[in-house]
């Protein structure tokens, strides 16, 4: 993905779905499936297609999920020395002018 666009996921049809729109989905589906434990009247058979549709579609949501926390992270792991050597930099400059 490009820079700029890392919180943006891909689609397989190249169109993008924002993480935080992926993470509000996820949060709703949690909420449906506790609504469906809770209030439809054969608990095994709520609980059997919950798990369908979750191990079907949901985990594909969640796995670009983490795929993009991942590379987040990564990022953050490689950038994070160089911009704390500028910050060093500056206040070794800082204290030879003082």
């Amino acid at each position: 993905m490009l820079k700029g666009k890392r919180h943006l996921i891909t689609r397989s049809n190249n169109q993008t779905i924002p993480t935080a729109d992926i993470k509000n989905i996820l949060v709703k589906w949690k909420a449906v499936q506790e609504f469906t434990n809770a209030h439809y009247p054969d608990s095994a058979e709520a609980n059997r297609i919950n798990d369908l549709y979750s191990d079907t579609l949901v985990r594909y949501f969640r796995q670009m999920l983490k795929k993009r926390e991942k590379q987040t992270t990564l990022d953050r792991f490689f950038t994070a020395p160089s911009a704390k050597k500028r910050k060093m930099d500056g206040d070794v400059q800082d204290s030879i002018i003082s």
